[in-house]
């Protein structure tokens, strides 16, 4: 007999695979995630550990892109992968042309010291400008024509502060502008810059925030849009979408698999994939993505036919549900361990259910539902900090939040089997 358990695990290759929009993620000071349409994964200006930001667990990449050598843009070994490094030079990686324009890094120093990183990528023209200190030069305006999506300082230390850049932003006209590189309260030795707060009042187009970490982009807008989203510093934690169960087939090879998601949210949900691999070991032996519509507290069950097994041996399956990336990141994962072959296969223990529900019954004070084993639950603000830690067991249990500023929040649920995870938010 063997048992399926479940475990937040993530698996970004399946994720990116099957991801038909251009994405782009903030991780803070001048750090960007994209991915392209097709799967390809760029990080821009990686900073280093003492900036006092935390650095994103498990990031990868295919290309790192750096404007300049200074620590809190260029740790590239912050990201693994084994990306191609384009490191304030041009170069090229993965049919892609990247051009290194250099600038100066203060409005008194030396041409050089920064560049603009401009790269044009299936349809889009991206332009990082790094630590931009300069005036516009009609070279910079010649690198920057036609530029869809711009990556610009607004902190006013080593850098333009936000008036000066809402000057170039209504000067070169991309459609979507991300403010970086202003203070944070994390931040460490950046006491001067210019917080978010202060910047936005030098910004003419209002700043759209976010508190997941991505936005998914299907079409370019008209104008400017200046778009900054908080890092959340919690990169895989699920929303309110959870694989509940995995089941296989019995019989011989080909095998069907069944996945069950369930919705635990308050909203209807459409078009979310589920991803179902499976690995021998290490080796990936298959994988396939499928799309559920779940209405909300229903759940659905995909179902991925004729996987074939020729070596009989043990094998893995993770099934994953991935909300869209501009809503939240990687939802709660099962895996299943089992032996397979061509000849039949070993019973398997289906996992015990659990469900954590979270409602709203004042501005002070939420109700949680929970269903399942003994547990403990653990609240992290946005940033990642731990806020509260307590044990709960089956039943309703009331959680104050008088205390707790306006935001979001997550609760993580956590027994000897199993981690799910839920976000709430706090509003006065």
């Amino acid at each position: 007999m063997r048992k399926l358990l479940c475990a937040l695990i993530v698996i970004p290759m399946m994720l990116i695979a099957s991801s038909p929009r251009l994405r782009i993620g903030y991780y803070g000071h001048s750090m960007f995630e994209i991915v392209l349409p097709s799967g390809i994964r760029i990080v821009t200006d990686p900073f280093a550990a003492t900036v006092g930001l935390p650095l994103p667990e498990g990031l990868e990449a295919d290309i790192v892109v750096m404007s300049h050598s200074h620590y809190d843009h260029s740790n590239s070994a912050a990201v693994g992968g084994s990306p191609d490094l384009i490191s304030w030079a041009n170069g090229s990686s993965n049919g892609i042309d990247f051009t290194a324009h250099p600038t100066k890094h203060f409005i008194d120093g030396a041409e050089g010291e920064n560049n603009i990183m401009v790269w044009e990528a299936e349809g889009f023209k991206f332009a990082h400008m790094g630590d931009y200190g300069d005036e516009l030069s009609q070279g910079d305006r010649d690198i920057l024509a036609g530029v869809d999506v711009m990556f610009i300082p607004v902190g006013g230390v080593f850098t333009i502060d936000a008036a000066q850049a809402n000057d170039i932003i209504n000067d070169i006209g991309p459609a979507i502008a991300f403010p970086m590189h202003y203070k944070t309260p994390a931040h460490m030795g950046f006491d001067d810059l210019a917080t978010l707060a202060e910047a936005n009042e030098s910004l003419a187009f209002p700043i759209s925030e976010y508190n997941s970490a991505w936005l998914a982009i299907e079409e370019l807008p008209d104008s400017p849009i200046p778009t900054i989203y908080e890092p959340t510093g919690l990169p895989t934690l699920p929303g309110d979408l959870a694989v509940t169960d995995i089941s296989v087939s019995e019989g011989f090879s080909p095998y069907d698999f069944e996945v069950t998601v369930a919705n635990n949210g308050d909203e209807d949900v459409e078009l979310e994939q589920v991803i179902l691999t499976m690995f021998e070991g290490e080796m990936l032996q298959a994988a396939e993505t499928t799309f559920v519509d779940i209405p909300s507290g229903d759940e659905f069950v995909a179902l991925f036919e004729e996987w074939y097994v020729f070596d009989p041996g043990e094998y893995t399956l993770f099934a994953e549900v991935v909300k869209h990336a501009d809503e939240v990141p990687p939802n709660d994962t099962l895996s299943l361990t089992t032996f397979l072959g061509p000849t039949g296969i070993s019973e398997t223990e289906p996992v015990a259910a659990i469900h954590l529900d979270i409602h709203v019954l004042s501005s002070d004070m939420l109700l949680i539902k929970y269903a399942g084993a003994d547990a403990e639950l653990t609240v992290y603000d946005v940033t990642g900090s731990e806020i509260d830690q307590f044990g709960i067991s089956e039943g309703n249990v009331n959680y104050n939040v008088a205390d707790l500023p306006e935001g979001m929040y997550f609760m993580r649920l956590q027994t000897r089997e199993c981690s799910l995870t839920r976000k709430f938010t706090v509003l006065r």
